[in-house]
């Protein structure tokens, strides 16, 4: 683990917007204040104020979003952070102008970070939404950090591409070793739009990590919280809010919009870990995945890890992806899971030359 400079505790303000959610149906806009306390936060950005923003889905909250953009500069704050999805898939970027429009109102209150959602890129305008933002005044990290200063102290903001990016792309560790090299003991604030941060990636060098995705549990019940998570498992554990892993923090939004209605059956996640030579690219694994099966569908296609080193020969990496199966017409059945994953492990091993890790 990188040595940290030591600070005496500072606290950094984190408010999160979002629309209360009950079984699909939103009621209105909210706010989750919360008081952070890091003992490795530069005194410089003690009480530094941030806002977050996550999965818009083309949602507006009044006329052009009069009554969001009051509520976010009602808080004064300093960093404005978008976490995904201000796009929803299939719209082939029909609320792009929507998009741009609010980050012109933003920016007018502090400086506006966006990172990338799974629906932005399932959008088809994926580009011209990242060209739109950065027009507005916004500054989009696509798997890129910089410094940011405040009263003679500087930290490292970085974020993270959605794994529905660009299929070669740095992993999050690999960003993070490179952000090290150049920034070994600052405070690292991290935006992703995922939130399976505390599961896939535990030990990871930052400090606190903004995410969305979950919308609190596509369904939700009060006292409850999150009854079906975004890949439909049953009470998920990172649902929304925050959470101490022990190496950092990690804050859950739970949104302002809706995406999808619940699928009639279920979609199963499944994950696979294979190793293939250092020349098979992700997106040819994703490709073929995706293609393997005619009767199953194949869904939320994700490479979450890239590891060489000790147990895989030298020349090969080990890869692995979560992705989910179902059907249109029925639930699907235990032995049609494992024909389907047998299926994928096959088509996998004869395009790619792919083997099951161990």
């Amino acid at each position: 683990m990188t040595k940290r400079r030591l600070f005496t505790a500072a606290l950094l303000v984190l408010i999160a917007l979002f629309a209360a959610l009950l079984l699909l149906s939103k009621h209105g806009l909210s706010v989750t204040r919360l008081t952070l306390e890091f003992s490795g936060l530069p005194r410089g950005f003690d009480g530094f104020k941030i806002v977050q923003l996550s999965d818009l889905h083309g949602s507006e909250f009044g006329q052009d979003n009069a009554r969001l953009i009051e509520a976010v500069a009602a808080e004064e704050p300093e960093l404005i952070a978008l976490t995904g999805d201000f796009l929803d898939e299939g719209e082939a970027g029909r609320e792009l102008p929507g998009a741009e429009a609010l980050v012109r109102e933003l920016v007018k209150l502090a400086p506006v970070y966006f990172v990338s959602g799974n629906h932005d890129w399932a959008s088809g305008a994926e580009q011209e939404l990242f060209e739109a933002l950065e027009a507005a005044g916004a500054v989009c990290l696509r798997n890129d950090f910089l410094s940011l200063e405040r009263g003679g102290d500087s930290l490292i903001l970085a974020g993270v591409e959605d794994p529905n990016g660009p299929a070669d792309m740095e992993t999050p560790e690999e960003l993070v070793s490179r952000l090290r090299e150049a920034a070994p003991a600052a405070f690292v604030l991290l935006l992703a739009h995922r939130a399976y941060w505390a599961e896939r990636y535990p030990e990871l060098d930052v400090d606190l990590i903004l995410c969305g995705h979950t919308h609190g549990g596509i369904v939700r019940l009060p006292l409850l919280g999150g009854v079906a998570g975004t890949n439909f498992s049953l009470f998920p554990e990172y649902d929304a809010g925050l959470f101490d892993t022990g190496r950092y923090k990690l804050f859950i939004s739970r949104g302002l919009g809706n995406s999808v209605p619940l699928p009639r059956f279920p979609k199963v996640p499944r994950d696979i870990a294979i190793v293939v030579a250092e020349t098979v690219s992700a997106a040819a694994v994703k490709e073929a995945i995706q293609k393997a099966l005619v009767e199953v569908a194949v869904g939320d296609v994700e490479l979450f890890d890239v590891y060489r080193g000790a147990g895989i020969p030298e020349g090969k990496k080990s890869m692995a992806y979560s992705f989910t199966l179902s059907a249109a017409d029925h639930t699907l059945k235990d032995d049609e899971i494992q024909k389907a994953m047998q299926c994928i492990i096959e088509t996998l091993a004869s395009q790619l030359g792919a083997q099951l890790r161990a």
